[in-house]
């Protein structure tokens, strides 16, 4: 949220502006109708309709004509904006183009697949979105409205379905994932945490890097109030704490003062969190330090035997899958629709909860080696240019806010490494929206960072 109120601009707003604030506007409603995406899609309800025998969420359907409009607006006038479709800056090139390519094989192999149309919807859809976006005229006014639209909508969704959590015990939150009936309450709010990330990080974007603000200490205590309480929900801690580190090491690099804003900060939370715990019943504390020991640590006692296994299953599933991808030359003779996000294929290739494992299997080892390099690569040049980056607007948004946005687009990679949570249209359409808004500026902060810096 900006320190003064969005300034709308309708009569400077094209349609294609137009249709990116509709999709927005559009998934906060589908949100707070029902916050998780897949029950909505099996099911059907508000905001969904049946088209060939397919239900179709109104974003996703929205999200279809902005691909379908824009690619023909792109490759009608692309002699007159562009010489090339665009994937990302230069300086990426030219392995998204290629990935593009290899990726679109697939789909050309896979045509006659179970799960071809499947994935396509699931994983690819964002993607198109994403492409043709970077390729569109979208003005730096509308697109941070957007942005700060997604946010303050997330901040809202966040306090509407806390509230009926405020008197209920703890032990909810910290057992119900795992023990009681309480599960589909807890697991329909994965997606909605993933994305309310965005809001909690650039809220400590803002305390760390300008002056204290009382607005963005209470949204970020709600969004720490909200991760306790969802404590049992591995998806949003793990990248939580990956994009903590990640922004209080910008923070360090970037300011003269080092770590010592950091360490306020780390250990106020430490203490809120400390006298919430101690104020929790025997009872509600024993819940947790369960929860932690099965959830995340794996620590399972069977006759009095202790088992510790922090990893799971989960790598031994992956190397697995990886030997699978390895056939046909490492370019997935079976095509892309061969195993879907929710299992398929083969016994041993179901369920690869991982977006570069997924790639691997449906489109060839080459393409997910690849795809590792760009998101490599995407981490290391944006780290070294945001830890230097001023306090001052690139494209409109602030250099704060900009950091906060990157480090949220880092916390969804790491979350589909491990979860494979891109499959959830509402949280990659705002992950490639985030994305999109980093690349955009990537020359704007460049030069303004490194007058010299030669990636």
């Amino acid at each position: 949220m900006p320190n003064k109120m969005i300034k709308f601009i309708p009569k400077k707003i094209n349609i294609f502006e137009f249709w990116v604030l509709l999709i927005s506007v559009t998934i906060i409603i589908e949100l707070f109708i029902q916050p998780n995406i897949d029950s909505q899609k099996s099911t059907g309800g508000s905001f969904a309709f049946n088209i060939l025998g397919f239900t179709v969420l109104s974003s996703e359907l929205l999200i279809y004509i902005f691909i379908l409009w824009g690619s023909v607006v792109i490759m009608a006038k692309k002699t007159e904006y562009f010489k090339k479709i665009i994937f990302a800056p230069k300086i990426y090139s030219p392995l998204p183009g290629i990935i593009f390519l290899l990726i679109l094989l697939s789909c050309i192999m896979g045509f006659s697949t179970h799960f071809l149309i499947a994935n396509i919807r699931s994983v690819l859809l964002p993607v198109l979105f994403y492409i043709v976006y970077i390729n569109m005229r979208i003005s730096y006014v509308w697109e941070k409205n957007i942005l700060y639209i997604m946010i303050i909508g997330i901040t809202g969704l966040t306090i509407y379905y806390l509230i009926p959590y405020y008197n209920l015990p703890f032990t909810t939150g910290f057992s119900g994932v795992l023990f009681n009936t309480t599960t589909f309450d807890i697991q329909k709010f994965r997606y909605l945490n993933l994305m309310s990330l965005l809001v909690f990080i650039v809220a400590m974007s803002r305390l760390l890097y300008s002056n204290f603000s009382f607005k963005w200490l209470f949204i970020l205590l709600l969004c720490l109030y909200n991760f306790f309480l969802f404590f049992g929900l591995k998806s949003t801690m793990v990248p939580l704490i990956c994009s903590l580190i990640l922004i209080f090491y910008l923070k360090s690099k970037n300011s003269s003062f080092g770590l010592k804003k950091p360490f306020i900060l780390v250990c106020t939370v430490a203490l809120l969190f400390y006298g919430l715990v101690m104020s929790l019943s025997e009872s509600s504390q024993d819940s947790l330090v369960y929860l932690i020991g099965q959830r995340y640590l794996k620590i399972e006692t069977t006759e009095e035997i202790l088992t510790f296994n922090i990893f799971s299953s989960r790598p031994s599933l992956w190397v697995k899958h990886l030997k699978e991808s390895l056939e046909g030359f490492g370019l997935a003779p079976n095509g892309f629709g061969y195993v879907g996000f929710r299992g398929g294929g083969s016994i041993e290739s179901q369920s690869s909860h991982s977006i570069i494992v997924f790639f691997a299997l449906n489109s060839g080892i080459i393409t997910a080696f690849l795809m590792l390099l760009v998101i490599i690569r995407y981490v290391h040049l944006n780290i070294r240019v945001f830890a230097k980056l001023k306090l001052e607007q690139y494209g409109l948004i602030r250099g704060d806010d900009l950091t906060g946005v990157f480090c949220f687009t880092v916390a969804i990679i790491i979350a589909s490494m491990w979860e494979g949570s891109m499959q959830n249209i509402h949280l990659a359409f705002l992950f490639w929206f985030c994305t999109a808004i980093v690349l955009k500026r990537w020359d704007l902060m460049k030069k303004a960072t490194m007058k010299k810096y030669v990636p």
